[in-house]
């Protein structure tokens, strides 16, 4: 179609970055409203935004690893839920004292891991 390489990728990043800019707004809004009462507005917003992005960027650059855009949704997703699920079981072990190396792993793999 003669579409050239930057307009095209100008164009997602755009189109997400509205997309996650109308969803961090309603979410720091009931987020300020209902949970947390006492925080900035405006620092709860460019959390949820900033968050939102990083997503977007991992997912971007995640997704050369697959062939096929379904199968880097699975991936993704199950290791995202799989971390989120996963990193409150690790705590309960309290024996188990992660090595350097693993950290490093471990959050390379998933943003949701918070290794104390």
């Amino acid at each position: 179609m003669g579409l050239k390489v930057l307009p095209y990728w100008l164009s997602w990043w755009a189109s997400f970055t509205v997309t996650n800019l109308i969803i961090a707004v309603f979410c720091s809004a009931i987020a300020h409203y209902k949970i947390f009462a006492k925080t900035s507005n405006e620092l709860l917003f460019l959390v949820i935004f900033f968050i939102g992005q990083a997503q977007f960027g991992w997912v971007w650059i995640s997704t050369t690893l697959f062939d096929s855009p379904q199968m880097a949704t699975i991936v993704l997703t199950v290791l995202i839920w799989g971390g989120a699920v996963l990193e409150p079981a690790l705590d309960c072990v309290n024996s188990w004292t992660p090595s350097v190396g693993m950290k490093v792993i471990i959050c390379l793999l998933n943003p949701m891991f918070t290794i104390k």
